[in-house]
């Protein structure tokens, strides 16, 4: 019953959000259908929020006013104008367009549908980040304050980013379901959110075509990428095992299998110990995928925020096929598509503040290709416009912005950047040291989506490089030959035998014949032959400079920007101003770029472009591969920065760089799907001796991708065989049946008098893996401490608090229930205006002595004393 009214909310905030998002998105096939339910979500829970700033609390009656009456008021006015004009075109648009709508339905119930059957063997809110992520939505449910207070830091506000916490509270407000169980339910809908917003997302970038079951297809292949698949190395682990795969399965191990694939790239780097001698240290980095972070059930910021990044990048699609610039003209539809981008950059600092840049970036690269394909660019209302969307998105957070401190940013900054104004660049950003991402390693990660991608630009470059010359055949293969021998001279002085001679002879052979092939390359003007040779010496490049990615995605990256200017030059120059055309109005005059479907009752979607006589040329010249062009490029560039730069954090090294693979994941996924779906369409038109190989092959890597869910799943549900509930707190009831109530008998407490909550002290233990601070976490009642790394790291802006978080957990790990010193222990509490102290399951196991731990009621009284845990409380 508690699943269906989850269910029932969430369609009602889908359906809310439905009118706005079909003028919003008026440029896209489903008009925003499939992100309505992200959109819904995160402009309830923003208002609420931002009322909760204001004063008000993140009560029940709060929630479902401001829901009603925002949603109400708002659709109310976009449904009754105009004679209703708005609502005889939906019900137009929905009997034309059921298939993207009833898709996008299904792929949310089948994403939400499986993950609760996993959730619902795996439910315990317990290990990982659960506990650090569960306080601040519990303190957000038992504290009227914003920002929050740190349920394991007393006395001072959460410094997180705490948005996702903010909607889960919200939604738990709206349906009065239990947090425990809420918290599990929130995970299958950001789950669910993705399959609708890779779906829709998957559709929007195929457009409309004539097979319109191709569209449906894409949709559906973007889902499988983004949602289910894992990485190849989740086959290689299975006939290569490594040693790291040995380590994740010792005995005992709950992260065989399923734990190393998010663990592809190794940062090895040589540090000095403290006697001065050089060691080599390997660090793990985090590579996260969609399946394995949503098996893990942490609900990490930057894991609650995958269905709005697919939000953003719905609204720059939008905008990419605006035919007239956003900034040239002040309407309605342009103050709104400002405000919706504003909102859009704004919560993504909120929800995981690494996401801003690889939104705005994006974002501004869509408007200059809206610009410059005008031919008549206004650059300066450009930076204008920016410059106003930037500031705008900082106002949409202010009230989280002026309690934030960000975790980037160390005090050892290098000498070559201690200098005024790159002191910013030198302590926030770090400069890669160590090893950089081997070929092996990206493949494994994103050998998939770049096997797809790969074939697709070779078939979108193969009529820019074709010519029937012979003469410039037999050039052609003269430099391939030279290369081929390149590449082997270097595979023998590797692999082959200690004899060096038939390397060297084999190397000389091949520049004998480089050197001969590009010389008549040259003569004969042959750019591609040229071209392409200047891309292969790139790659042999990267290997030399053992930045082996290097050339590759400089090559990926100067392609798709040849790409998309020839593409671009090839449009009619009136047509570069339209690709995609929107929906009107009922009874309404037609835009100037509109094109009326009377039968349909809205506008045509089919792109406009040039014929083509060459048959390969069928994937070449349709419109909507310039924005997978720009996706790609943007994606090779944010892979390229990461090989050199990473965000200096608590960490400082390259551990992190995983909140950046995950959202190139995306863009990968719906990029590669799109070429499949491309390339299907072309399969009549290209010959099947270059379609069959690239088929098969992805169908091969689709196959090896696709056991990680089905064995990962297995292994985190003791092959279904754990657990079978929804509530995340239930396994305290197994494992600490005192402590369970002992809770009970808290929130009892607080439930009577508000007032009762207060701070209580507990023991606190190494982060991660211990049952420490349980009781402040399912309590809501702020503890003394809890995990000291977590806490010093949301902390650690200031040395002060950092080293308060050290000097409480160096007493209330252990030393303070040992301590025979009444008075110091007195005082110690006293000062932290400690009003409870819990002794249970861990607490007795410390080893203390009953005289030690009775000290407690020398001067507090004990108020609970039952299965073995004593609370103390002063009066």
């Amino acid at each position: 019953m508690q699943t269906l009214i989850w269910l029932g909310l969430l369609e009602g905030l889908w359906l809310a959000m439905v009118p706005s998002a079909f003028l919003l998105f008026r440029w896209l096939p489903d008009r925003g259908f499939s992100v309505s339910p992200a959109l819904g979500l995160l402009s309830g829970a923003y208002l609420t929020w931002l009322l909760a700033s204001l004063g008000l609390t993140l009560s029940p009656l709060v929630c479902w006013a401001v829901t009603l009456g925002s949603f109400g008021l708002l659709n109310g006015w976009l449904l009754w104008r105009r004679k209703r004009a708005l609502l005889k075109q939906l019900v137009a648009f929905g009997r034309a367009r059921w298939r993207i709508l009833l898709g996008s339905q299904v792929a949310f119930g089948i994403c939400f549908g499986l993950l609760m059957l996993v959730r619902y063997y795996r439910p315990d809110i317990r290990n990982s980040e659960k506990f650090g992520n569960y306080t601040i939505y519990n303190s957000l449910l038992n504290n009227p304050a914003i920002p929050p207070p740190d349920l394991w830091f007393a006395g001072y506000p959460v410094n997180n980013y705490y948005f996702s916490h903010v909607m889960m509270a919200y939604l738990t407000r709206l349906s009065g379901i239990y947090p425990a169980v809420v918290y599990n339910l929130f995970l299958c809908t950001i789950f669910g959110l993705l399959g609708a917003g890779a779906f829709g997302l998957g559709y929007n970038l195929l457009g409309k075509t004539r097979r319109k079951w191709v569209g449906l297809a894409v949709g559906v292949l973007a889902v499988v990428f983004i949602c289910f698949a894992g990485n190849l190395d989740s086959f290689r682990q299975l006939i290569a095992p490594n040693r790291h795969d040995i380590d994740y399965c010792r005995p005992g191990s709950t992260q065989c299998y399923w734990w190393t694939p998010a663990r592809v790239i190794y940062d090895v780097r040589t540090v000095r110990n403290s006697q001065g001698i050089e060691q080599t240290v390997e660090q793990e980095t985090i590579n996260e995928f969609p399946a394995f972070s949503f098996l893990l059930g942490d609900v990490h910021p930057h894991i609650a925020a995958l269905p709005f990044v697919l939000l953003a990048w719905t609204i720059i699609l939008n905008l990419w096929h605006t035919p007239r610039p956003v900034f040239y003209r002040i309407s309605r539809y342009n103050l709104a598509s400002f405000g919706l981008s504003a909102l859009i950059l704004g919560t993504a600092i909120f929800l995981n503040s690494i996401n801003y840049p690889t939104i705005f970036l994006p974002l501004a690269g869509a408007l200059v290709w809206q610009t410059w394909r005008t031919g008549k660019p206004r650059w300066g209302r450009l930076g204008l416009y920016l410059a106003g969307l930037f500031l705008a998105s900082l106002v949409v957070v202010a009230p989280f912005l002026l309690n934030f401190h960000s975790f980037a940013g160390q005090s050892g900054i290098p000498a070559t950047l201690d200098y005024p104004l790159l002191r910013v660049i030198g302590k926030n950003i770090g400069l890669v040291q160590g090893s950089h991402t081997s070929l092996q390693d990206h493949l494994l990660i994103y050998g998939l989506f770049d096997y797809a991608l790969v074939y697709f630009l070779a078939l979108k470059l193969w009529p820019y490089c074709a010519t029937g010359s012979k003469k410039v055949s037999r050039t052609s293969f003269v430099v391939l030959a030279g290369w081929v021998a390149v590449v082997g001279s270097q595979l023998l002085a590797q692999y082959g035998p200690p004899n060096l001679l038939p390397g060297v002879g084999l190397g000389l052979v091949g520049l004998g014949l480089l050197a001969v092939g590009l010389w008549r390359a040259a003569r004969q003007r042959n750019k591609p032959v040229l071209l392409v040779s200047g891309w292969a010496g790139l790659v042999v490049a990267g290997f030399v400079l053992k930045v082996e990615t290097l050339g590759l995605l400089l090559v990926a990256l100067m392609t798709c920007a040849l790409l998309l200017w020839y593409e671009n030059r090839a449009q009619v120059p009136h047509q570069r101003l339209a690709t995609v055309e929107p929906l009107t109005e009922v009874g309404a005059k037609a835009d100037n770029e509109a094109l009326a479907d009377r039968s349909e009752g809205f506008v045509s979607t089919r792109p406009r472009v040039l014929n083509q006589t060459n048959p390969v040329r069928a994937i070449v010249a349709a419109a909507p591969d310039t924005f997978i062009l720009f996706m790609v490029g943007f994606a090779a560039l944010l892979l390229l920065t990461l090989e050199f730069f990473y965000v200096r954090d608590i960490t400082d090294n390259r551990f992190n760089i995983g909140k950046f693979y995950i959202q190139i994941w995306l863009i990968l996924g719906l990029a590669a799907a799109y070429a499949c779906g491309r390339l299907w369409l072309a399969a009549g038109k290209v010959r099947l001796a270059l379609f069959l190989p690239g088929a098969v092959g992805l169908v091969a890597l689709l196959f090896c991708t696709l056991i990680y869910p089905v064995k990962a799943a297995n292994v985190v549900t003791a092959n279904f065989t754990t657990a079978k509930d929804l509530n995340g707190e239930a396994w305290l009831k197994r494992v600490y049946p005192g402590d369970y109530s002992a809770i009970n008998w808290l929130h009892e407490q607080a439930a009577r008098n508000p007032d009762k909550r207060g701070v209580l002290l507990e023991l606190s233990a190494p982060d991660y893996t211990s049952d420490a601070g349980r009781i402040s976490v399912f309590s809501g009642y702020p503890a003394v401490i809890g995990w000291p790394e977590l806490e010093g790291q949301r902390h650690g802006f200031d040395p002060a608090q950092r080293a308060e978080v050290q000097r409480r957990y160096a007493q209330a790990s252990g030393p303070i229930y040992k301590s025979d010193d009444r008075a110091k222990t007195e005082q110690f509490l006293r000062d932290l205006k400690v009003k409870y102290v819990y002794v249970g399951v861990l607490e007795h196991k410390l080893g203390a002595s009953e005289a030690e731990l009775a000290k407690f009621g020398q001067f507090m009284n004990l108020v609970y004393d039952h299965e073995g845990v004593q609370i103390y409380a002063f009066s």
